[in-house]
């Protein structure tokens, strides 16, 4: 079997990571643009399939890492805390930022090369 190095594995890791991220932008505004969809329906749905994704891939690989950090009252409160603040609201307004960008005048699709475009061709009118 192929070992890999545990720098190969995090450069993978993160370039993935990007990657998903890209794709999940992308597929947001579409769902805002041709779907009609809210951004106040698209992340709990969107936190809670995740959330019970990892909830299963513990179960399975290891119960008692699973509840762990529920053992303690000060792990218990910054784990609520992170996920509100930390990953539900960052999630909120970077939805909420690219469904109102789109009802802005962009063009879905068209991305940061078209804005810069867009800039290019007013600045030139200046």
């Amino acid at each position: 079997m192929f070992a890999m190095s545990r720098q190969l594995k995090g450069a993978l890791m993160a370039a993935g990571g990007g990657v998903c991220w890209g794709i999940s932008g992308t597929m947001g505004q579409y769902l805002f643009t041709h779907e009609a969809m809210q951004t106040t329906w698209l992340i709990p749905i969107r936190l809670s399939l995740a959330g019970l994704i990892l909830f299963v891939y513990w179960l399975v690989k290891d119960r008692r890492l699973l509840f762990a950090p529920w053992r303690q009252r000060d792990s218990a409160v910054m784990l609520v805390l992170y996920g509100i603040f930390g990953i539900s609201l960052s999630q909120f307004l970077y939805f909420l930022t690219i469904h109102r960008h789109d009802h802005a005048g962009s063009v879905a699709g068209d991305g940061a090369a078209g804005r810069l475009r867009d800039c290019a061709q007013k600045a030139a009118r200046v």
